[in-house]
């Protein structure tokens, strides 16, 4: 602890922690001052818990600490955490990073192509893809290549109709207006005013929007 003391007509904050080889002492003209010092020095000094946690060895560990960390952050973060629990749950979520490679992916694409449409698996590569960046650039983990970055997938074409027509929007806002939940309508108005997606509206919070 640092200790506060008068030192003529000021305060005078002294550290006396030997890992630190900054000036030991310092003089303010208040005691608050000389303490907010003494305090900032001392957080300087303390290690972060998550220095001392070993980084995930296996993807199942790395995508369960991307869904409790920078997942939260994306816009899209709520939709995404089913499919990469899922992923993690599977047998490719037992491989160690540091032995992950394209073979893996392209078995787990071949499995995956037979449940749903290569624009979806593209979807999931793209997360992937920024979850194992994390996992090697911020967790420290052993990656011997970037398999998901690696892996090549063609999309199919299966474009949406881009937009609705005037008759069809007010036909929509019609039977909207007839339900019993008013935020039904509400949301919809405001994804066709701004184009937001299905999920935008749906994970929008008040802090965003004030």
């Amino acid at each position: 602890m640092a200790t506060i003391r008068r030192s003529g007509n000021g305060w005078q904050a002294l550290i006396r922690k030997k890992e630190y080889v900054g000036p030991k002492a310092k003089i303010f003209r208040s005691k608050a001052q000389a303490q907010l010092w003494a305090n900032a020095v001392e957080d300087s000094l303390k290690r972060p818990e998550q220095l001392d946690q070993p980084p995930p060895q296996s993807l199942k560990a790395a995508i369960d600490l991307f869904i409790e960390g920078p997942l939260q952050e994306h816009r899209s973060g709520h939709n995404e955490q089913y499919p990469l629990r899922a992923m993690a749950n599977s047998w490719i979520g037992g491989v160690l990073l540091s032995e992950l490679s394209i073979r893996h992916f392209a078995l787990w694409h071949d499995e995956r192509l037979l449940q749903v449409k290569s624009n979806t698996i593209m979807r999931k590569l793209r997360i992937l893809r920024v979850l194992l960046d994390w996992a090697k650039n911020e967790q420290g983990c052993l990656l011997q290549s970037k398999p998901a970055r690696e892996l090549k997938v063609r999309g199919n074409n299966d474009a949406r109709i881009p937009h609705l027509s005037k008759k069809q929007k007010q036909d929509l806002l019609k039977q909207l207006a007839q339900a019993k939940n008013p935020n039904h309508l509400r949301l919809t108005q405001l994804a066709l005013a701004t184009g937001m997606r299905r999920s935008e509206p749906l994970s929008m919070k008040w802090n965003v929007l004030i």
